[in-house]
């Protein structure tokens, strides 16, 4: 279990009112996972990670993030320790955060079975490097996904019936979260739509 965030500011400025919310939804995302806490940065073109919530959410109260790709971890496939296997994974031009299992094999086995060459040891390189299965694989019978993920600037995002995602539009931005408890706990007003599973649709 881990936890997705995706934020998209449509007004002319991030206010301080967004970004506390964004810090409260970091807080609450935190019960799906502690090991580790990163986000893309779209401004500096990086992904900035961390062990300790605490040093997230000051960098995001400090940079003021206008869209946002945000990941907490429960340890899945490759150390943890190790911030090259943490998420967001940013590869090939193309970044991504999820919450599930794409495949549960080493990185010689995925890259054996999807005919790739992984950086990582993290299955999210597998939805960053096929982009021809990402259909097939929320499809899967073995596949559990609930994304978000980046290329050439537009946020993408997508889920099946195994695990959760929810939408929200409210104080001038689009948000994804995990679940609907984690938005209502963070103080927002609005009742989150759970986004319908095997569709891959854009954050505009």
């Amino acid at each position: 279990m881990c936890g997705v965030i995706g934020m998209l500011n449509k007004e002319s400025q991030v206010d301080i009112v967004q970004i506390d919310r964004l810090v409260n939804l970091i807080k609450e995302s935190s019960i799906r996972g502690v090991h580790s806490f990163g986000y893309f940065n779209f401004l500096e073109n990086q992904c900035l990670k961390y062990h300790r919530i605490e040093e997230v959410i000051e960098d995001i109260i400090l940079k003021k993030p206008e869209k946002l790709i945000f990941h907490n971890r429960y340890s899945t496939s490759g150390d943890w320790i190790s911030h090259a296997n943490n998420q967001p994974i940013f590869s090939d031009g193309v970044v991504c955060a999820f919450n599930g299992v794409i495949s549960g094999g080493t990185k010689e086995e995925m890259e054996t079975t999807f005919g790739i060459t992984l950086e990582t040891e993290n299955d999210c390189e597998v939805w960053i490097k096929r982009p021809d299965l990402r259909t097939a694989l929320l499809h899967s019978t073995s596949v559990s996904f609930a994304g978000i993920w980046s290329e050439k600037g537009e946020i993408y995002y997508a889920r099946n019936s195994k695990r959760p995602l929810y939408y929200l539009e409210e104080l001038g931005a689009k948000w994804l979260a995990s679940t609907e408890d984690i938005f209502k706990r963070s103080g927002f007003e609005k009742k989150p739509i759970i986004v319908e599973p095997y569709e891959i649709r854009k954050l505009e």
